[in-house]
């Protein structure tokens, strides 16, 4: 900090680009180095950002200092209210600034082309032209009149508008440090939210695609952050306020990512829409009338490539040039427009409780996706569309599982048999949750079941297909009921044998609840329980592999620890016995 503030304090105008670079790397250090560590120059690095902002009129300072602002949100959370005010004040300023807008008049009186508009963003260097001077084509962008209605005015003589990069980056960076602030600050937040949602909302619009994306990135953070705060300090006038704002997101987020012609603002509006949807997907269900009908409609075109983005002629603002690298970056944006509207299918049946209500629209992407996950079909579609059934299985109550078994359970068993590692990892994956929904319709097929997850423990070369493997093993086990009659006496010990897992750890908490509940005996043949007794040399390797760690969740992790307890207690012969045969840093770890 001490060779930082020499550059953040200095007043020379030569010195204006370290002092922006030093902005940058303060913020960097807020979010990398630790709360503990940080929160001590909090206070001094929010007044010093204030402090330039008030004393130097420059677009890239602001920028950069909205950056700041937002690290350090990250670091103060509500402790940084004092500051909101002046701080939320000059970034609404900076949205609603029309600083580096300059107007260009027909030299004839009246545009060409019929009349046609444009708005034009240009390099810093052309702001810096004598005004009334030509700009070469090459040096800046056309965009239509229909873009620009923010610039409109009555003025027949105006051919266009310019501005400079520096402030529209400026705008940029003002709506995602908005977002990211009223996330992390939290109810400390709530009396700059309307103005804030308000001056954000009209960036939708603007010509930059890259203040697009941050509005409509910003409008879905908002919205978050209210919810959190309903959720900390519910009251009927925030409540009241969240679905007035879930009214206005959720229409504007679908409509973009549908019309949208420049894929990385359809992108950026289908990650806002996942994100919404995750924090708070049941409230937008429930408070904006047709928000179901539309998001799964808009889900569904994605998927089968008819939004506007995706359409014959349709690119990215800027992407003339053509060529091979050019076209495999297309390809690649293609990808990730159908990964995010893959990943949101799951998320409207999470927000639906998995329910009834979800059935009849699961029905209709169930055509779609078995057909995408026929062998005809590339590796990357039968993968996408394999995950999305597996997540989206995942989500739903038990009743849909069982309703849809019969048409899922062969589709998922023949893609673990896929040529492609990523497709066999999703499908296993999908065999274990779908058996732990429809345990009671599946009970025919179990040994058949139970043979591939066993084949792949036994041959599979790919650890994540190993790791998916030992999950379903995992939720097969905990399925075991008077109509499913797992023979945990074999696959139990077969499960322990491909622990631990390596590249999928997020299947550590699937296999560990299981253990918990083998020993607790909570299934109902409570002779199982017997199981971890007859296994406790491997139980507790494994335990001790992920004891301690991120790896399983708040929850498992105490169950373990209460199992151990309980074995040191009521068993501590066999308890140290089998401790005995471990490293003695594990051992240390378990006893």
């Amino acid at each position: 900090m001490e060779h930082l503030r020499g550059y953040l304090v200095t007043t020379r105008p030569e010195d204006m680009q370290l002092q922006i670079q030093a902005l940058d790397t303060l913020g960097v250090l807020a979010r990398t180095v630790g709360n503990d560590a940080f929160s001590p120059l909090v206070e001094e690095c929010a007044m010093l950002g204030l402090g330039l902002i008030d004393q130097v009129d420059d677009p890239d300072l602001r920028r950069c200092t909205y950056g700041l602002f937002a690290s350090l949100s990250v670091v103060m959370g509500a402790s940084m209210a004092p500051h909101l005010e002046r701080m939320t004040t000059r970034m609404l300023l900076s949205l609603r600034s029309t600083d580096g807008v300059v107007t260009h008049y027909n030299e004839e009186g009246g545009d060409e082309e019929g009349g046609a508009r444009s708005f034009l963003l240009l390099d810093d260097d052309g702001l810096e032209e004598e005004e009334g001077e030509e700009e070469e084509g090459d040096e800046e962008e056309d965009i239509t009149s229909e873009e620009c209605r923010s610039f409109d005015d009555d003025d027949d003589d105006v051919a266009g508008y310019s501005v400079g990069n520096a402030y529209v980056e400026e705008k940029e960076d003002a709506c995602n440090a908005l977002g990211e602030i009223a996330v992390n600050t939290g109810a400390a937040f709530l009396p700059f939210l309307e103005a804030t949602f308000t001056d954000v909302f009209k960036m939708v619009e603007y010509p930059a695609e890259d203040v697009r994306k941050a509005a409509l990135r910003g409008l879905a953070q908002l919205c978050v952050a209210l919810h959190a705060a309903c959720k900390q300090q519910p009251s009927a006038p925030s409540l009241d306020a969240l679905r007035r704002m879930l009214c206005v997101t959720v229409p504007c987020l679908c409509l973009r990512a549908r019309s949208e012609r420049d894929r990385h603002v359809a992108m950026a509006a289908l990650e806002a829409q996942n994100e919404l949807l995750a924090a708070c997907g049941a409230e937008a269900m429930a408070s904006v009338p047709g928000a179901l009908d539309d998001v799964t409609s808009l889900l569904r075109d994605v998927l089968q490539r008819k939004v506007t983005c995706q359409g014959h002629g349709a690119g990215d603002e800027g992407d003339d040039d053509g060529g091979g690298d050019d076209e495999e970056q297309q390809a690649e944006y293609d990808a990730m427009l159908l990964e995010f509207a893959g990943e949101g299918v799951p998320l409207v049946a999470k927000a639906l409780g998995g329910g009834e209500e979800f059935a009849p629209y699961f029905a209709g992407f169930l055509p779609m996706l078995l057909t995408k996950m026929r062998r005809g079909s590339t590796a990357s579609e039968r993968s996408l569309a394999v995950g999305v059934l597996a997540e989206t299985v995942a989500a739903l109550g038990c009743g849909c599982c069982r309703r849809f078994a019969g048409r899922l359970l062969p589709a998922l068993a023949e893609s673990a048999r896929d040529a492609d590692a990523e497709v066999r990892s999703n499908a296993v994956y999908g065999l274990g949750v779908l058996v732990h929904g429809a345990s009671d319709a599946l009970a025919a097929h179990l040994p058949k079941l139970l043979g591939l997850l066993s084949s792949l423990l036994s041959h599979e070369e790919n650890r994540r297909v190993v790791d998916n493997a030992c999950g379903a093993l995992a939720r097969t086990i905990c399925s075991a009921s008077a109509t499913l009659a797992v023979p945990v006496e074999l696959v139990f010990p077969a499960l322990l044998q491909a622990l631990p897992l390596v590249e999928d750890l997020e299947e550590n908490s699937a296999v560990f609840s299981c253990v918990t509940q083998l020993y607790q005996g909570s299934l109902p043949q409570f002779w199982l329980s017997l199981q971890v007794m007859q296994n406790l040399g491997p139980v507790l390797r494994a335990v001790g592999h992920v004891l301690g760690t991120t790896q399983i969740t708040e929850a498992v992790e105490a169950s373990l620890r209460v199992m151990l307890l309980d074995l040191s207690q009521r068993h501590p012969a066999e308890f140290h016995a089998a401790l005995s045969t471990l490293p003695a840093d594990v051992a240390a770890a378990l006893s």
